[in-house]
């Protein structure tokens, strides 16, 4: 109550910080209570604190160091992420969007240096592949969300000018591995931003399109699980993501020869 009682104040003052307000602590604070199960807790006043307090600079380039230290550690980004705990997912998929919101930015602002970025690169894959909970909504805890955070997370890395091609393409593999799953299938528009990370991976200055044609063509030949259920509810992610793909792509004007590809994918998967 106390954390919600402070949070509302600055909320209520524009997420101004009172000056009687330790921020250094009030940003411990929030994490101790990122994965909180309270959703208006964790959700409407911690991240969107958060992302007011880093959008409008005032945490300090130095703090948001120290905090994405922070995030990504194994208390925050990757906690219990070996565990069959159910409860534990909300404190990664928020670390997860604290992540991306500190690459929003450092894309402003350069806070962090070249080896930094492939840091946060390499972080960010790594929890990726090993992110088991594919929950959207979460009753009654709320948003769980770990696909659509991860995308957020993604299409941030996707426009940073130090990301080289090669990573590019290693995101465009992450999109694919969280597409392909026949574990859970998706409710929540988790394929519309995933898309969103594809759509910037292709604005990105480096050209990725040959690259991005054999991605989407081995949608085709990806290897079907044994279990029929679990080949189905693969098969109806893969179709609900590429047909996101296909119309976002008919919105841009570089779009037309990869939309092609893409009902032709999706050809294939009618079969």
């Amino acid at each position: 109550m106390q954390l919600k009682n402070q949070l509302k104040i600055i909320q209520e003052n524009n997420y101004i910080v009172p000056n009687s307000v330790d921020l250094d602590e009030l940003i411990n604070l929030m994490l101790e209570n990122i994965g909180s199960l309270d959703s208006e807790l964790r959700d409407e006043m911690i991240y969107i604190t958060f992302s007011n307090l880093i959008d409008n600079k005032a945490i300090s380039n130095d703090q948001l160091k120290w905090l994405m230290a922070r995030v990504m550690d194994e208390e925050h980004l990757f906690y219990k992420i070996s565990e069959k705990d159910d409860q534990a997912v909300f404190t990664r998929t928020f670390s997860i969007l604290v992540v991306a919101l500190a690459l929003y930015r450092h894309r402003q602002d350069k806070v962090f240096d070249d080896h930094d970025i492939q840091n946060i690169f390499d972080v960010v894959v790594r929890y990726a592949k090993l992110e088991w909970d594919l929950r959207g909504f979460v009753d009654p805890y709320g948003w769980a969300h770990s696909v659509a955070h991860t995308a957020d997370a993604l299409d941030e890395l996707a426009m940073c000018s130090e990301i080289k091609k090669e990573q590019l393409l290693s995101i465009l593999e992450i999109v694919k591995l969280k597409v392909a799953n026949g574990t859970y299938v998706y409710t929540h528009e988790e394929d519309e931003r995933l898309v969103t990370a594809v759509m910037n991976v292709m604005a990105n200055q480096l050209s990725v399109e040959d690259a991005l044609q054999e991605w989407l063509k081995s949608f085709n030949t990806v290897t079907p699980y044994e279990d029929y259920m679990k080949n189905y509810a693969m098969k109806v992610n893969m179709k609900n993501f590429l047909r996101s793909l296909y119309f976002r792509l008919l919105k841009s004007a570089e779009g037309g020869s990869i939309a092609e590809t893409v009902m032709m994918i999706l050809e294939g998967l009618k079969k």
